[in-house]
């Protein structure tokens, strides 16, 4: 447990999740999570499409930068390929394409019932916290699931009563 990345992958990435690992690791300074996907998934996940020219040894890196934004300046995906090509670390072969994470809209429509104890303002901050806690970046993995149901749980809250949808 207390081996470092560098020591598990042997200075070398020979698989996808030693690349997650090498760039998490690497690059910390400038991205607050990655993920990387082979060509099979990427495809699969709707990155690629027919009309792009990416063949089976690309490498795509999916980044968020660490500022929360998903804007990677092309200064930083330049500094990135060429650490990452020009590394001994690497997939013999591979080539390695940066891509922005995508947002994705979600609304939170929620209706309570307040007990007599409770002040509305407080119960409407208590539950925006929780809300902008889960949805922070440090708490989710790009392309992970949001469950209806941990969102119910983290919006109970002290003086609701009933109605938490």
């Amino acid at each position: 447990q207390n081996l470092t990345n560098t020591f598990i992958r042997q200075d070398r990435n020979v698989s996808i999740l030693d690349y997650e690992k090498y760039i998490n690791e690497v690059f910390n300074n400038y991205l607050q999570t990655a993920k990387v996907l082979s060509y099979e998934d990427a495809k699969r996940s709707g990155i690629i499409t027919g009309n792009q020219n990416y063949w089976f040894n690309h490498v795509f890196i999916i980044g968020l930068n660490k500022d929360g934004s998903n804007i990677i300046s092309r200064n930083l995906k330049d500094a990135m390929i060429q650490k990452l090509e020009g590394s001994t670390y690497r997939m013999m072969g591979a080539k390695h394409e940066i891509i922005e994470a995508n947002w994705v809209s979600v609304d939170v429509a929620i209706r309570y019932r307040k007990s007599k104890f409770g002040a509305a303002e407080q119960i409407e901050t208590q539950m925006r916290k929780n809300i902008q806690e889960y949805f922070s970046p440090k708490n989710l993995t790009l392309g992970g699931k949001i469950n209806h149901s941990d969102l119910i749980s983290l919006l109970k809250v002290d003086y609701v009563e009933a109605g938490v949808s």
